[in-house]
C-alpha cells in the first residue's frame, strides 16, 4: 500500500501521495548513508588513525556529493521558476530537489572532514619525512596515553 496522507498530498501534488512517499524513502534512504559514516568518522576522530581510510575515495566521494548538491539546486531553482508558459511549482522543485541535497550535504561534509584528516596526515608525514605508517602509528601511539591518562585522572577523582 502506498502511504497516502491526504493533508499533504494536497500541499506536495495531486499524485495520490507517490511523490510524498518518494520524498518520504529519499530522506530515510538519507538518514542511513549517513549513519553508515559515523562509526568510521568516530573511530577516527577517537584515535586518529587514518590508516585504513582512502584519501582518494573520499576525495572522490566529496566531488561527486558537491556536484548532486549542484543538480539539487538546480531541480529546485527550475522547478521553482518553473518553464517558459508553465507556473511555477515550489512543491514539486523541494520534493525533487530537497532529498538529494540534504544527503549530499552530510555525506559531503563527513567526506570532506575524513579527506581533510587523511591528507592532513600525509602532508605531516612529509613534512617529517616519515612513512605515512610509521607517522600514523606514532601518532596513534600518542593519543592512546592521552586517553589513558585522561581516564585515570577520571577514575582518581
Amino acid at each position: 500500500m502506498i502511504l497516502q496522507i491526504p493533508s499533504l498530498n494536497a500541499w506536495i501534488d495531486k499524485t495520490n501521495g507517490y511523490i510524498l512517499a518518494g520524498c518520504i524513502l529519499a530522506f530515510v534512504g538519507s538518514a542511513i548513508a549517513f549513519v553508515c559514516y559515523l562509526p568510521g568518522i568516530l573511530k577516527v576522530i577517537k584515535t586518529h588513525d587514518t590508516r585504513g581510510i582512502s584519501a582518494l575515495m573520499f576525495g572522490f566521494t566529496t566531488f561527486g556529493c558537491t556536484v548532486w548538491v549542484v543538480v539539487s539546486i538546480l531541480y529546485i531553482i527550475g522547478f521553482t521558476k518553473g518553464q517558459k508558459g508553465t507556473t511555477p511549482n515550489i512543491e514539486a522543485g523541494l520534493s525533487a530537489g530537497l532529498p538529494t541535497l540534504i544527503s549530499n550535504l552530510g555525506l559531503g561534509i563527513c567526506s570532506a572532514g575524513m579527506f581533510i584528516f587523511k591528507m592532513k596526515h600525509i602532508r605531516l608525514a612529509k613534512k617529517n619525512h616519515m612513512d605515512l605508517n610509521t607517522y600514523v602509528s606514532k601518532i596513534v601511539a600518542e593519543r592512546e596515553l592521552v586517553l589513558k591518562a585522561k581516564s585515570q585522572s577520571k577514575e582518581q577523582h
